[in-house]
Parts: structure tokens; C-alpha cells; sequence
């Protein structure tokens, strides 16, 4: 199970992340029509947030030859978590359980991705270096 679970090319996660799109645009709908405004501006700066780290998780750094390695690792981590941790209060929100503590929470966190994120994405274009990534802990010979 760990690899359906786990593993970015396993039909189970790209199931998983269209049903979480899916989810994301049918409660970005109807909270719309929600009277709470503190609600909608946390669940769609969450979101937001959310997606931020998923292209930064999809999106190949260093080309498909090097796909995982460098900073794509760090990357591929946060993006289970983001992925799991948004899928529970999507979910919650399809069954009308707005949680507003929990939309914070997770804002928060995601912040804490993006800025280690945009830290890691200023020093690997700071780089000139042109050595491979992860060339001394990978044997390729």
C-alpha cells in the first residue's frame, strides 16, 4: 500500500490529486453562497497556497534525467503532505462542516513550505555550479 501511496507516478496519487482539483473548484463554488467572509478568504488563501506547493512538487527542476534528486526531493515530500493534509478539509467542506481553525492551521503551515520553498528555489538558481544533483550520494558508474 505504501506504494500506491507514496509514489508519484502510481495511478492511486494522480487519482487522488484530480479528485482533490475537483474537490477544490466545487467548494470554491459553493462558498460562494456561504455568509461567512472570514470562511471563504481563509479556505481560498489556503488554496492558494496549496496549489503554490503542488507546481513546485510537479514541476521537473533539473529535466526528466535527473527526475527526484536535488531539491525535486524535498519537493516530492511536501507535496504528500500538501496533498493529504488538503483533502481533509475538502472533504469536510463537501459535507458543510466549514472549520475555519483548521483553514488557519493549515495556512499556516503551507506558509512555512512556500518560504523554505522559495528559499531552496533562490539558491538552486544562485547556482553556477554545474555538477549534477545529488552527484556524491548517487553511484552511477
Amino acid at each position: 500500500m505504501k506504494k500506491h501511496l507514496f509514489n508519484l507516478d502510481a495511478y492511486f496519487f494522480k487519482a487522488i490529486l484530480a479528485i482533490l482539483v475537483g474537490l477544490s473548484f466545487y467548494n470554491l463554488y459553493n462558498l460562494l453562497f456561504i455568509p461567512s467572509l472570514i470562511t471563504i478568504i481563509t479556505f481560498a488563501l489556503m488554496t492558494f497556497l496549496a496549489v503554490l506547493i503542488l507546481i513546485c512538487g510537479i514541476y521537473p527542476w533539473y529535466g526528466l534525467k535527473y527526475k527526484g534528486r536535488g531539491i525535486e526531493t524535498h519537493f516530492e515530500i511536501l507535496l504528500f503532505i500538501t496533498l493529504y493534509t488538503f483533502l481533509i478539509p475538502n472533504i469536510l467542506h463537501v459535507f458543510s462542516v466549514y472549520c475555519f481553525t483548521l483553514n488557519i492551521i493549515l495556512a499556516i503551515l503551507y506558509t512555512g513550505f512556500l518560504v523554505t520553498n522559495v528559499l531552496l528555489l533562490q539558491l538552486h538558481f544562485q547556482d553556477k555550479d554545474k555538477t549534477p544533483p545529488s552527484h556524491y550520494a548517487h553511484n552511477e558508474s
